[in-house]
C-alpha cells in the first residue's frame, strides 16, 4: 500500500464508526434533517482535517482521469464528470 492508502482508510473506518453512534445519538434526541446536516457537518470536518494533515505533511492533491465511463472505452468523460457519476473508480489506483 502506499504511504496515503493506510492512513486515509484508517480515518475513514473511525470516521464510519463515529457517524453510526452520532447518528444513533442525534436522531433520538432531533429531527431527521437536523440530524443528517450535523453528521453530514462532522464527517467534512474529519475529512477535512485528515486531508489538511496530509498537505501540511507536504502531499499534494492530484485529481486523476477516471478512465472509461462504466468500462465504454468510447466514453471517456473529464476527471470531475467521471468521479460524480463513478464515485467507486476514483482514479486509477497503483
Amino acid at each position: 500500500m502506499s504511504r496515503i492508502e493506510l492512513p486515509l482508510a484508517s480515518v475513514m473506518s473511525l470516521t464510519n464508526v463515529l457517524t453510526g453512534v452520532a447518528r444513533r445519538h442525534a436522531q433520538d434526541k432531533r429531527g431527521l434533517i437536523p440530524a443528517t446536516f450535523w453528521i453530514r457537518a462532522a464527517v467534512t470536518a474529519v475529512f477535512a482535517a485528515a486531508l489538511g494533515i496530509r498537505l501540511l505533511a507536504g502531499s499534494t492533491v492530484e485529481i486523476r482521469d477516471g478512465g472509461p465511463l462504466f468500462g465504454i472505452v468510447s466514453l471517456h468523460l473529464a476527471a470531475i464528470p467521471t468521479l460524480s457519476l463513478e464515485p467507486h473508480v476514483g482514479g486509477n489506483c497503483k
